[in-house]
């Protein structure tokens, strides 16, 4: 089974891990772009993701959670190409709150940047075959929505 997790921020990850649960995970890819992509951009590269990975879900934080207007827009516009894109793929989606990624990956919702990168890092560094250590934390963000789909069967 293979699982997609996407973080939307700025610059953006994306990261693809393989296996039934976070034992058993590989990284078949784990991209970050460094500048803000344009719609099409971001269309061509969630559309390449799920055309070459065919994923059994993708995992994505919910825009709402932050607050700010402007971060919500630009990302829902983002999430609504994803959403459809995912739609027409017939694969689930499945849109995580960041506080319960923290909580899940680190123990804590008071977790930092750092603590992030560190326990997505102890995690890859346990359960994957070829395991490139993760020091941006939109990279560690996608690698953990991906963990947390896998954990939970893509529901």
């Amino acid at each position: 089974m293979i699982y997609i997790g996407i973080d939307l921020g700025r610059p953006g990850a994306l990261a693809v891990l393989e296996g039934e649960r976070f034992e058993k995970a590989q990284v078949l890819s784990a991209q970050g772009w460094t500048k803000k992509a344009t719609s099409g951009q971001l269309q061509g590269l969630f559309e390449f993701a799920l055309q070459k990975y065919r994923p059994t879900a993708v995992a994505v934080e919910q825009t709402k959670a932050w607050g700010f207007r402007s971060v919500i827009l630009s990302q829902g516009g983002q999430y609504a190409i994803l959403e459809a894109l995912c739609q027409s793929y017939g694969v689930p989606i499945l849109s995580l709150l960041p506080s319960d990624t923290k909580r899940l990956i680190c123990g804590t919702i008071q977790a930092g940047d750092a603590a992030v990168i560190r326990a997505v890092n102890d995690l890859l560094k346990k359960s994957a075959a070829h395991y490139q250590p993760v020091h941006d934390i939109h990279l560690a963000d996608a690698c953990a929505m991906a963990l947390l789909a896998m954990n939970r069967g893509g529901k």
